[in-house]
């Protein structure tokens, strides 16, 4: 075995090792479901300077409402409403299909303390990169705002 062969697998050895720790004691266990009920509004800039605001109103895992803009400035912007989308999840996560089929898809989830709504697969419905940079909007369930980071 040459020293490079060994190396790798030393740190290959290392690497699980520390994974293997990190599961902490017991099994991993999945979050446990929770309905989804939300009148939210979130509005923000992020730190590459995309503008988002979005407004989502759920009740017991139907949206009722969804508006999510990404504003880029000068890259453009793009839009996301729900009469664009059909809904095709509600459980164990909210998720939405665009009409125009694309593949985009939107999903909502709930975890102990707050509400995400997310995209995959929409690239095609927006400027070229511009949802490289938009990160999920997170909701506190409670006020319905924004959650504090």
């Amino acid at each position: 075995m040459s020293i490079r062969s060994l190396h790798c697998f030393v740190m290959l050895g290392l690497v699980l090792a520390s994974v293997a720790g990190c599961t902490g004691p017991g099994p991993l266990r999945p979050i446990a479901e929770q309905a989804v009920s939300l009148n939210g509004r979130c509005e923000g800039t992020g730190q590459t300077g995309l503008r988002e605001s979005s407004a989502l109103t759920v009740t017991a895992n139907t949206v009722r409402a969804l508006s999510w803009q990404v504003d880029g400035g000068p890259r453009g912007q793009c839009r996301f409403d729900l009469a664009d989308f059909r809904q095709t999840r509600s459980r164990p996560h909210i998720e939405l299909a665009a009409r125009s089929g694309t593949g985009c898809r939107l999903m909502i989830w709930r975890d102990p303390r707050h509400i995400t709504l997310s995209h995959a697969g929409c690239e095609r419905q927006c400027p070229s990169g511009l949802l490289a940079d938009a990160l999920p909007v997170i909701f506190d369930p409670v006020s319905g705002g924004c959650a504090a980071s």
